[in-house]
């Protein structure tokens, strides 16, 4: 077994045997987005907070709990409706904001690939595991997924992330890593995948 540990400091792991090699991608525990998660998050509460406030007056107001001359007053029912759009749109915001909080901080990227098969596994606190086989993967490469001036701030080193083309489907996979480690790590899956290598 053949342990391949990177000169700089990293945060993927690479294990070669004669059959296969597996790959850790471990999270990047940036505490420069963690803390701007943690104010968005907190941003995100207070306007949750605020626009609840408000729907439940309204919600008094309509059904005429607060005062018996405003139920069913037509301002109160257009105020219910709009904001529980807000509010419907806030709660999938929030969730995911959560899920990439608590993922940047604990989760991890399993790949295990042999000469038959590519199996990709997400793990935290749940596995989520995705199998690949090899005659049926037309394509693979490093993927730079910078977007935006927004994400290129706060992203600009960690934004490298794979994509795999099977059957004529693409799927993306791995957390984001440097350029230099996505090298490394796209050159060790490749080694097994590609024609000639068997």
């Amino acid at each position: 077994m053949k342990l391949f540990k990177p000169s700089t400091v990293s945060r993927h792991t690479i294990v070669k045997t004669n059959g296969g090699v597996s790959i850790t991608i471990t999270s990047r525990r940036n505490w420069g987005f963690t803390l701007f998660m943690i104010i968005w998050l907190f941003i995100w509460l207070n306007m949750f907070i605020g626009m609840s406030t408000v729907w439940w007056y309204a919600f008094l107001g309509v059904t005429g709990i607060a005062d018996p001359k405003y139920q069913g007053a037509p301002v109160f029912v257009m105020t219910i409706i709009a904001i529980s759009v807000f509010l419907i749109a806030l709660v999938f915001l929030g969730t995911f904001g959560l899920y990439r909080f608590l993922w940047e901080l604990a989760g991890k990227e399993f790949i295990e690939i042999n000469r038959e098969k590519i199996i990709i596994s997400q793990m935290f606190g749940w596995k989520r595991t995705k199998e690949f086989a090899k005659e049926k993967i037309d394509k693979l490469i490093t993927r730079d997924t910078k977007q935006s001036l927004f994400w290129i701030l706060f992203q600009k080193r960690y934004r490298y992330a794979f994509e795999l083309s099977h059957n004529g489907k693409i799927h993306r996979f791995g957390f984001l890593v440097k350029e230099q480690d996505a090298k490394e790590i796209i050159s060790s899956i490749q080694e097994f995948i590609l024609p000639g290598n068997n």
